[in-house]
């Protein structure tokens, strides 16, 4: 599906929004971890954020259980 009006989403941006979930960074870049499921590629170019940066769409994301 296509979104409109975004622009890709800042470090901090993604880093508030992973962490408001449970989400915890890993020492990889782009890769968090809340216990039960690990995300990765958790990046700008895969994490778009609208104009007013209230809305996160994470893009392409990759899930594995822990």
């Amino acid at each position: 599906p296509f979104v409109d009006n975004v622009r890709f989403a800042t470090q901090a941006e993604i880093l508030s929004y992973m962490t408001s979930r449970g989400f915890n960074p890993q020492e990889k870049e782009g890769v968090f971890c809340d216990g039960k499921y690990i995300l990765s590629d958790i990046k700008p170019k895969n994490v778009l954020a609208s104009e007013n940066g209230l809305a996160i769409f994470v893009i392409d994301a990759d899930v594995v259980l822990c």
